[in-house]
């Protein structure tokens, strides 16, 4: 059984799998309809898991505590799946995106297809050289006061803020030993500079209904773009957005580059499943470079990724020197067609490929909550920065404590 929160991204690949193996059949179940509305549905699930039931595989999709459970050992290092298999092996994959998937050195999910989340801008405004820290972030919204939305309409000072925790969370929660440091000044300044952006945000003429990145681009209301890089063909886009030139810049972050993966598509085994080689196999034909290749070169199939088998990734950056399954591009009020990408051009994206570091840690669905409910305390002047972090700090030491015992 392969349990998931958005089954119609598997349809495709279990109807296939039912349809080409002899010996195993993959039922796909909606967690939500199986096991329960979200949240509590999840919860279900996991308990189940933990009690040595539940299903098969996960779709790791949206289940944003996954390396948390991961680290209790709920699921199969594929590794050990992977190293004997004649077929596949670790090997065919981009190093960087395998290794990225790991947690802890083993590999609990897999997919066939990625896309890299990080920042672009123009590299005269927020610099030529990949990679920032929270302080060189911030520097930079500060020294464009004209910039009041400097991310974009969807990000305001409580957006931006939760931005810069997904990528840096474990700057202030230690999950080994249980220390959380809401209460440091890093976190009580990152709570002015978000209040400082939401004033902006607010202050402005700008409607933030508008989808209108290049004209905030060209005006200088905006200077960056978060995008969820997965199609070859964007790289044009972002060219024009940015009048010729930008640079991959990343998510701000202490610990690396700040190029994070996200996929749509990663699977997990359970340690409980009673089927482990039928899983594997379903796994196995899921992430395999033929069906990379048949799912990336059905031009009537809205999937696009960037593939993580590394013969399928050169196939694509090469075709796309030459041509685009689907070359029309709509970011927002920009309209472009896509260009055949330059060497240059495919350079740097392997240089962004190679960079990536690992996927991102979510705030769980309590500490988002504690979160959402102290920003708004302190975003609408009911609570000073010293007290919001005060409340994040005693209330995320008791969640935290209690998850760790």
């Amino acid at each position: 059984m392969i349990a998931s929160l958005s089954p119609q991204f598997l349809e495709p690949a279990v109807a296939d799998f039912n349809r080409t193996n002899s010996l195993y059949r993959a039922e796909l179940v909606d967690i939500q309809t199986y096991y329960g509305s979200w949240p509590d549905g999840i919860d279900k699930m996991i308990l189940e898991i933990i009690a040595g039931r539940g299903p098969d595989i996960i779709h790791t999709y949206q289940l944003y505590q996954f390396r948390h459970w991961g680290k209790q050992g709920l699921f199969e290092d594929l590794y050990e799946m992977m190293d004997p298999d004649p077929v596949l092996n670790r090997s065919d994959f981009i190093k960087s995106i395998i290794t990225g998937f790991e947690t802890d050195g083993k590999l609990f999910q897999m997919a066939p297809g990625v896309s890299v989340r990080t920042i672009i801008g123009h590299p005269d405004v927020i610099g030529s050289a990949p990679g920032w820290n929270i302080d060189e972030f911030k520097d930079v919204i500060n020294a464009n006061p004209q910039a009041v939305m400097p991310l974009g309409s969807l990000y305001n000072g409580f957006r931006l803020l939760n931005l810069i925790l997904t990528n840096n969370i474990e700057c202030f929660i230690n999950r080994e030993t249980g220390i959380v440091s809401f209460d440091s000044d890093n976190f009580i300044e990152l709570l002015d500079f978000a209040y400082n952006a939401e004033s902006r945000f607010n202050q402005s003429n700008a409607d933030p209904r508008e989808n209108a990145p290049k004209r905030r681009i060209s005006s200088g209301e905006q200077i960056m773009e978060i995008v969820s890089f997965s199609r070859f063909e964007e790289y044009s886009a972002f060219q024009d957005l940015f009048g010729g030139e930008f640079i991959f810049k990343g998510i701000p972050s202490e610990a690396g580059t700040g190029n994070v993966i996200e996929s749509e598509y990663g699977l997990a085994i359970t340690a409980v499943s009673e089927n482990k080689s039928g899983a594997w196999e379903f796994v196995r034909m899921f992430i395999s470079e033929g069906r990379q290749r048949q799912t990336l070169n059905n031009r009537s199939n809205i999937v696009q990724y960037i593939p993580t088998n590394k013969i399928i990734f050169e196939e694509k950056l090469t075709g796309a020197m030459v041509d685009h399954i689907n070359p029309y591009i709509f970011w927002g009020d920009l309209v472009t067609a896509a260009r055949p990408l330059s060497k240059e051009d495919t350079d740097k994206i392997r240089v962004l490929i190679d960079s990536v570091s690992h996927v991102p840690f979510q705030l769980d669905d309590p500490l988002l909550y504690l979160y959402m409910e102290v920003m708004q305390d302190f975003l609408n002047d009911r609570i000073t920065a010293h007290d919001a972090a005060r409340i994040m700090q005693n209330r995320a030491s008791v969640y935290v404590s209690e998850q760790s015992g």
